[in-house]
């Protein structure tokens, strides 16, 4: 059974975030394993320079949906246009950072696809059925559980940050990664929107999100 796997790729202040190429550096590696293709979806506005820059990190094909009404986080908003562009490629896997933008749209979206879900991640692989097993925490971290997926498509998964090896960067070799624009019909307001973005508003002393920090020093 041929498929893809689509990683989401999350940004924040121009930049990707750290948990989004853990994210694509595990997607490579089931890729590889599986013999799945490997596909990278980037949502926001005026972006289309990190979709070029996810070349760099080995993506070969990005879906870009790039409009205005995307330029801040709308989970609402969001789940449409990513289930509209998912559907019709009905890729074997939707793969996500388990940040909180992650955890609020992974669960949205297996709802709209009808597919299975299955959060925090901190271990995975595609069996040749292309069926998704992974480990993942319960009870507070606690216990780890073995799950496995029962849906050959549209399978919805979060991975934990900091758990998986992220993709590797190299600037020595220029790799441009085919961009693929999403129709602009997909990009329309959806019907009923009942929740409206005004403001981001980040600390002063905003530097790195703690959740991404490799050393964190308390006392």
């Amino acid at each position: 059974m041929a498929g893809d796997i689509l990683v989401f790729a999350e940004h924040r202040g121009g930049q990707l975030r750290k948990a989004t190429l853990e994210v694509l550096g595990e997607a490579q590696r089931l890729a590889q394993a599986s013999g799945l293709g490997l596909k990278v979806i980037l949502m926001g506005h005026q972006v289309e320079g990190l979709a070029k820059e996810l070349g760099s990190y080995g993506a070969k094909e990005v879906l870009l949906a790039d409009a205005e009404i995307l330029e801040g986080y709308n989970s609402q908003v969001y789940a449409h246009i990513l289930s509209e562009a998912v559907v019709p490629r009905r890729p074997v896997a939707v793969l996500l950072p388990a940040t909180s933008m992650g955890r609020d749209l992974g669960p949205r979206m297996a709802a709209r696809l009808r597919g299975a879900y299955i959060s925090e991640c901190i271990g995975l692989k595609i069996g040749e059925d292309c069926l998704l097993e992974a480990r993942r925490l319960v009870y507070g971290g606690r216990f780890i559980a073995m799950v496995k997926s029962h849906h050959p498509h549209f399978q919805v998964a979060t991975l934990r940050p900091n758990t998986f090896s992220p993709a590797r960067e190299d600037r020595t070799i220029i790799r441009e990664a085919r961009i693929e624009k999403i129709d602009a019909i997909h990009l329309r307001q959806p019907p009923s929107l009942h929740t409206f973005l005004k403001e981001v508003l980040y600390e002063k002393e905003y530097r790195t999100d703690i959740t991404e920090a490799r050393v964190i020093v308390s006392g």
